[in-house]
């Protein structure tokens, strides 16, 4: 949940205060016994398999507790995977950001990890294929998008793919189950949203006309926010609420429960025509809108959507446009024109997210200034993963607008480091050393969202340490540095920021970046930087206004893990020459946190690596100690706001780096064979 403003920092729970947590929820039956009864219910309703994914009826990333299914019946709560249980065996398919984290969360004795991209591990349908001669495959045709279940029949031709209404992990959980979120859904300035509903929806009814399309149905979260100019807390660390939207040439209705809405968002959607139906009542309503389909209308909806959807409307249709299969004439499978017109962000959205940054900066100056204070005393040592992720709330929650974190804040001592995706949980995390210690953290601001990760030493680094720190910073700089033309997609700029790592045969499994939204969703599509990308997300230029991630990275299993990640937004640039007329394109960094200057090698950078490290840092330098500044100045009363020891930590964190002379090469080298002796 994202408390108000000025809120106390928070525990990882969509429902903080409440109890038992997910995590509990996850550990109260054992894993024998949850694949027990989920058997049960398979012979019950005539399946031999099932597969359990991590998304929700919207296809959200992140889920609320109610809908972490995969999460309760495997054991394994990272944020991507799909479960398949048969009659005799429980699988769980992951990709390489949860290796390490699947193999200590899984039961052994009752699941096997299948590691998704290495050559040996087989995809989730062919080892159905495989294994399992008679299948008869369960869904849950609201968790089951449109593309799933296409991939699917596509793969198990000689198999039963069987749609179950009611989700049988929901059966299995029963009374445990947590309620449906039913939070406030309040309005998101429009000052802040740059345009209104009635200016998005013209737009929108813009492209339905030109692809002939009399309905579109909405049903990703942040779209619905976006296009509606409301936020709410039904999902953890996302302003979103449960919704549908659909919309027509005349008409434009929300799917929710209008005892949610505020009296403003209730205002705002009367302003703007928009009518309130309730959640339940979509299905319905689909039904009777295809049934008045025009001979040649269509109706559009993402190829995320889910089955359930798409059935709904196939019930309204007379039997000769209900042709079914991949070559329907009726139904358009493209991303809507919301996806894309929320990643580029106008001008007001831009404002927004820089007045954000600037307040996280300030935020993570004073965590950073207060972490370096405390390995000088000691203190830090008291310290673990947990409180020092809670300090860093703690200190975005002194920000004026600050709602919550965006995501779990990854907070890794040494080998936790490694787990690409590791999150600390009280009672069972590290506590501070003189090693290394990655930050993965970000904030929700009214004015947009924050996702950044720094990783420091605590002590003193070994020279592998270092270079393998400064290979990871100069692929961040050769990102940042890119000019490319207009239509260069993500997946075709993501070796720049691997090629200093594949000079020294290391790499990372994970994308170099992922898009974000305006305080929405911290992963946001469909823009990214990533050799796997597939689909629109590979095909989708960056543009303009895109907001996307620079997070090279490096993780020694067992030992330490490294990330730097800025958020970057793409701009137009000037250049000597404009081949073919065309505006090049580059990127603007929007996070301003310092790098630690004793983890960077700088006999592996080059002049003008270093000067780029030099201009950022006065960047952040200049801004921060403004902001820094002006918190001086406006606090007037009792206590008075004094900065004197952040700012002195700022200069030093962003003195100009220089390379040391020849004779200072020979006494910093003489001193280290002394200090080694």
């Amino acid at each position: 949940r994202l408390p108000p403003t000025g809120a106390p920092p928070r525990r990882y729970s969509s429902k903080a205060g409440s109890a038992p947590d997910l995590a509990t929820l996850i550990r109260q039956k054992s894993a024998a016994e949850k694949l027990s009864r989920l058997r049960e219910l398979m012979k019950e309703r005539g399946v031999n398999v099932y597969v359990v994914g991590t998304r929700d009826a919207h296809n959200s990333e992140y889920t609320a507790d109610r809908d972490a299914r995969r999460a309760y019946v495997s054991g394994f709560d990272g944020s991507a995977g799909t479960a398949l249980v048969t009659m005799d065996k429980a699988l769980l398919w992951t990709d390489g950001r949860y290796f390490l984290q699947a193999e200590q969360q899984l039961d052994g004795d009752h699941w096997a990890l299948m590691k998704t991209g290495l050559p040996d591990t087989p995809t989730l349908e062919k080892w159905i294929d495989e294994n399992v001669p008679d299948a008869v495959v369960g869904i849950d045709p609201y968790t089951t998008s449109i593309s799933g279940l296409k991939q699917l029949k596509k793969q198990l031709k000689r198999k039963e793919v069987k749609p179950i209404n009611g989700n049988l992990v929901d059966e299995m959980w029963g009374a445990d189950q947590p309620p449906m979120p039913c939070e406030p859904v309040f309005v998101h300035a429009e000052e802040l949203a740059g345009r209104n509903t009635t200016e998005k929806l013209a737009g929108i009814r813009k492209k339905m006309k030109e692809k002939k399309c009399d309905l579109m149905v909405v049903t990703a979260l942040d779209q619905v926010a976006w296009l509606l100019n409301l936020r709410g807390s039904d999902v953890a660390f996302n302003p979103v609420f449960f919704a549908y939207v659909t919309i027509t040439p005349d008409d434009v209705t929300i799917y929710c429960n209008s005892e949610r809405l505020t009296a403003e968002a209730r205002t705002q959607l009367q302003t703007h025509d928009v009518s309130i139906q309730p959640y339940e009542s979509l299905t319905a309503d689909l039904t009777a809108m295809s049934a008045k389909l025009s001979p040649e209308g269509r109706v559009w909806v993402e190829q995320a959507c889910n089955l359930a959807v798409k059935t709904a409307l196939e019930a309204g249709l007379d039997e000769e446009r209900r042709k079914g299969g991949d070559d329907d004439d009726w139904l358009m499978l493209q991303d809507t024109p919301l996806a894309l017109a929320k990643a580029k962000k106008n001008d007001a959205e831009l404002a927004g997210v820089r007045e954000a940054h600037e307040k996280d900066a300030v935020a993570l100056a004073n965590f950073f200034a207060w972490l370096d204070k405390a390995v000088e005393t000691g203190d830090v040592w008291k310290e673990d993963e947990c409180t020092l992720a809670e300090r860093v709330e703690a200190f975005r929650a002194q920000q004026a607008g600050f709602r919550g974190p965006s995501f779990p804040t990854i907070s890794s001592v040494g080998p936790s480091g490694a787990i690409i995706h590791y999150r600390p949980e009280e009672g069972n995390c590290l506590t501070a050393q003189p090693v290394m210690y990655l930050l993965d953290s970000g904030g929700q601001y009214e004015e947009g969202t924050t996702d950044v990760t720094r990783t420091v030493h605590l002590g003193d680094p070994s020279d592998f340490e270092r270079q393998c720190w400064t290979r990871v910073l100069k692929g961040h700089i050769a990102l940042s540095q890119c000019v490319f033309p207009p239509n260069t997609k993500g997946p075709q700029l993501d070796a720049l920021a691997r090629t200093s790592l594949w000079a020294y045969g290391l790499d990372y499994r994970h994308g170099t970046g992922h898009g974000v939204g305006a305080f929405l969703h911290v992963h946001e599509g469909p823009q990214g930087i990533s050799p796997n990308l597939k689909g629109s997300s590979a095909e989708t230029p960056l543009d303009v206004g895109m907001i996307v991630s620079n997070e090279p990275g490096y993780y020694h299993d067992g030992h330490f893990g490294i990330r730097i990640e800025n958020l970057i937004t793409v701009r137009e640039v000037d250049t000597a020459h404009s081949f073919g007329g065309k505006k090049y394109l580059a990127f603007e960094p929007l996070t301003l946190v310092p790098f630690q200057r004793k983890m960077i090698d700088l006999s592996l950078l080059s002049d003008d690596e270093i000067k780029w490290v030099n201009a950022y840092h006065e960047r952040v330098r200049e801004t921060v100690e403004r902001r820094l500044r002006e918190e001086e100045q406006r606090s007037s009363g009792s206590p008075t706001v004094d900065n004197s020891d952040v700012i002195a930590w700022l200069r030093e964190a962003t003195a100009p780096l220089t390379r040391p002379s020849a004779a200072g090469m020979t006494e910093r080298r003489e001193m280290e064979t002394v200090a080694a002796a």
